[in-house]
C-alpha cells in the first residue's frame, strides 16, 4: 500500500472522529487594515476579512465568543461546527474596520487587549520597529544594541528579516529598556526621530467596542512580555493588573486571557486561574474538543489569503 493511501486513511479517520466527537476552532487575528508594509504578517485586509465572514455565514457554523466556547467546553457540551473569532493586542482597526463587518454579518468576537498599552499614542513597540526598518534610507552593516552587535550585512536587502533580527533584541524586556533600545536603533538607522506605529484603542474606544454586547474584551497581559520568561510574582502581576485595569475601564468582568506570544511556563496556567480567569488560550495550533484544558486552548492563526484557501481551511477543520 502506498503512502498516499495511508494519508487518505488518516484523513478519513480524522473526519470520522470529528463527526463522533464535536470539535471547534478558535480563529486568531490581530489586525484588519490596509497597510503598505507588514513585516510581522499579522494583517488581514478588510476585503479578505469580509470574504472570510461571508464563507463562515454561508456554511452556517456556530459562532461563539471565546468565553462562550470555554463555558461549553467546561460543561462538555461544545456544539458541532463551533467557531470563535479572536483578535490579539487591541488595535484601533479592530473597532473601525473589523467591528462594522462583524455587525454586518451578525457575528460575535473576542478581542484580547494588552492593558498597559491602552491609549498609548506611539503604538506597539514592534510596529515602531517595523516602521524604522522600512523608513531607513539604507540599512547599516550592523547595529549595536546594549553592547551586543547585530549583524545586518547578510539581510541588507531583506528588511523583513532585518526587522525580525532586531525584534529578538527587544522582546522580553520591560517598557523602559525597550524604549531606550528603540531610540538607539532609530539613531543607528539614520532616523531623526522615533516613528509611531499603528493606533491602539483608548479607553473610550474600548468601551465603544463592547457596546451592544457583540464583542467580548479579554486580557492579553499587562506588558506583552512572554510569561514563560518571568518569575511567578511577575506573571501574577501581569495577570492580575491587566484584568483589574480592563474591568475598571469596561465596568464588567473579564473572563479570559490570551498568553502574549503564546508563551506559558509550567506554573503559568495555575497563576492565571488563581488570578480569577475562567479560561486562557495561546497560539498553539489545533482544534478544541470537549475535555480540553481550559487554560491551554489552541487557536489557528488566519493569514491574508484567498477565499478559496480559507474555505478549504473550514472544510478541513470545521465542516468535515
Amino acid at each position: 500500500m502506498t503512502a498516499p493511501f495511508f494519508r487518505r486513511l488518516r484523513a478519513g479517520a480524522g473526519r470520522l472522529k470529528r463527526r463522533v466527537v464535536p470539535t471547534g476552532v478558535m480563529l486568531m487575528y490581530h489586525r484588519v487594515a490596509k497597510v503598505a508594509a507588514d513585516p510581522w504578517d499579522i494583517t488581514v485586509s478588510p476585503e479578505a476579512f469580509e470574504q472570510q465572514l461571508q464563507l463562515i455565514a454561508h456554511h452556517r457554523v456556530r459562532l461563539l465568543t471565546a468565553a462562550e466556547m470555554a463555558a461549553a467546553l467546561a460543561n462538555k457540551r461544545l456544539p458541532k461546527r463551533s467557531v470563535a473569532i479572536t483578535f490579539d493586542d487591541g488595535y484601533l482597526d479592530n473597532l473601525v474596520c473589523a467591528r462594522p463587518l462583524l455587525e454586518r454579518y451578525g457575528m460575535r468576537a473576542t478581542v484580547f487587549v494588552c492593558a498597559s498599552e491602552v491609549g498609548q499614542p506611539k503604538g506597539f513597540w514592534w510596529d515602531r520597529l517595523g516602521v524604522m526598518v522600512d523608513q531607513a534610507e539604507r540599512l547599516p552593516e550592523r547595529v549595536i544594541v546594549d553592547g551586543s552587535e547585530i549583524d545586518l550585512w547578510g539581510v541588507a536587502t531583506d528588511r523583513r528579516e532585518a526587522a525580525h533580527l532586531l525584534w529578538k533584541s527587544l522582546v522580553g524586556h520591560d517598557q523602559q529598556v525597550r524604549d531606550e533600545r528603540l531610540e538607539s536603533i532609530a539613531r543607528q538607522l539614520g532616523l531623526k526621530r522615533n516613528p509611531v506605529g499603528a493606533r491602539i484603542m483608548n479607553e473610550g474606544e474600548l468601551q465603544q467596542l463592547t457596546d451592544g454586547g457583540l464583542i467580548e474584551v479579554a486580557s492579553h497581559g499587562w506588558s506583552h512580555r512572554p510569561l514563560s520568561e518571568l518569575p511567578a510574582s511577575e506573571q501574577r502581576h501581569e495577570a492580575e493588573r491587566s484584568r483589574n485595569r480592563l474591568e475598571e475601564i469596561l465596568g464588567r468582568p473579564v473572563a479570559g486571557l490570551s498568553y502574549p506570544h503564546g508563551s506559558r511556563g509550567p506554573n503559568t496556567a495555575a497563576i492565571v486561574r488563581a488570578a480569577g480567569y475562567a479560561y486562557a488560550c495561546g497560539s498553539r495550533p489545533g482544534l478544541v474538543r470537549n475535555g480540553e484544558d481550559l487554560f491551554d486552548l489552541p487557536r489557528m492563526e488566519v493569514r491574508d489569503g484567498t477565499p478559496e484557501q480559507f474555505e478549504r481551511f473550514l472544510l478541513d477543520h470545521v465542516l468535515s
